[in-house]
């Protein structure tokens, strides 16, 4: 099943180690544009249908869609950038998930009508310890 956290987190761990091994050869913006390029390419390969179909409903709502677009992009380039850096990435994605669960749970309550129950919140609580200890 995709989305399940084991998959996720072997994807992500291959992600960093070929960040790391790309930035001894290529530069920060060729990885970037090549990569996206190459993506796209296999995206439009595999979907090109619901592609025209997006095209042909086009609406206002494709803002969105750009929107992602952006955040994706800014996502990998600070990602990869803090790759081309001596920091411990460790530290970095650990703030990042102790930030970023806490706020898609919440707004996930608030906007979206998703449950939160007692185990989420002492995983919250726990989040939180684990994010003060990773910085230490």
């Amino acid at each position: 099943m995709w989305g399940s956290g084991r998959q996720l987190y072997w994807i992500y761990l291959l992600y960093y180690i070929l960040n790391k091994i790309l930035l001894n050869y290529y530069s920060i913006k060729q990885i970037i544009v090549n990569v996206y390029i190459l993506s796209a390419i296999i995206v439009f390969f595999l979907f090109n249908k619901d592609f025209f179909i997006t095209i042909d409903n086009l609406n206002e709502k494709y803002i969105l869609i750009i929107l992602l677009a952006f955040t994706i992009i800014s996502t990998n380039l600070i990602l990869t950038y803090t790759c081309k850096k001596n920091i411990n990435f460790g530290k970095v994605e650990g703030i990042a998930m102790g930030i970023y669960i806490p706020f898609v749970t919440i707004i996930s309550y608030y906007f979206f009508n998703n449950e939160i129950s007692f185990i989420n919140y002492v995983g919250l609580f726990f989040i939180g310890i684990g994010v003060f200890l990773s910085t230490k």
